[in-house]
């Protein structure tokens, strides 16, 4: 064989080693490819997850926002309403007191959720004679008056004016003195 057969066989060997190694470097080229767009696709995928979570985030903070917004206007009405109830509570119990001082009035829970005003000291023969009526705050907060013993002529038109004004301390007045106008 000669010189140049050898470095021909040679090169062919080397031509052809190349040629596998080329074809081994596409082939793991490609396969990187696949993997990278494999990745791609996947980070694709992660980004708009988290740009969707993003946007969830921001929706529930802005509903936290106005939950907590109505939560302290809720608080602030309910401390209100408290200020409100306690300064009533001092008004009633005031009431309360001049009526059983000056009207000589008791006050007695009865069944149906009414009630009972019994008066005493009203009639000057028999001072422990009771004249009485029972009250029932309706769900509209309407008073509903019965039970008028003994009867007062003008009764329906004071429960009337009653519901009209929802000045109760003038209305006890009012049956007080119808009461003493009936001894």
């Amino acid at each position: 064989m000669t010189k140049y057969t050898l470095q021909f066989e040679e090169l062919v060997k080397r031509y052809e080693d190349l040629k596998k190694l080329k074809t081994d470097a596409a082939t793991e080229v490609k396969n990187k490819n696949a993997e990278l767009e494999q990745h791609r696709k996947q980070l694709e995928t992660a980004q708009k997850d988290l740009e969707q979570l993003l946007r969830t985030r921001e929706t529930l903070h802005e509903i936290l926002e106005k939950l907590s917004a109505e939560v302290k206007k809720e608080e602030s009405v309910l401390r209100e309403q408290e200020k409100e109830t306690k300064e009533s509570s001092v008004e009633l119990e005031e009431a309360l007191e001049f009526f059983r001082n000056r009207l000589a009035l008791q006050m007695k829970k009865i069944p149906d959720n009414r009630l009972q005003f019994v008066f005493t000291c009203i009639d000057k023969d028999d001072p422990k004679k009771p004249f009485c009526f029972c009250v029932k705050i309706k769900a509209d907060r309407s008073y509903c008056v019965s039970d008028c013993v003994p009867h007062v002529p003008d009764f329906e038109k004071l429960s009337l004016k009653l519901n009209e004004t929802n000045d109760f301390k003038a209305f006890v007045k009012a049956m007080w003195k119808r009461f003493k106008l009936a001894a």
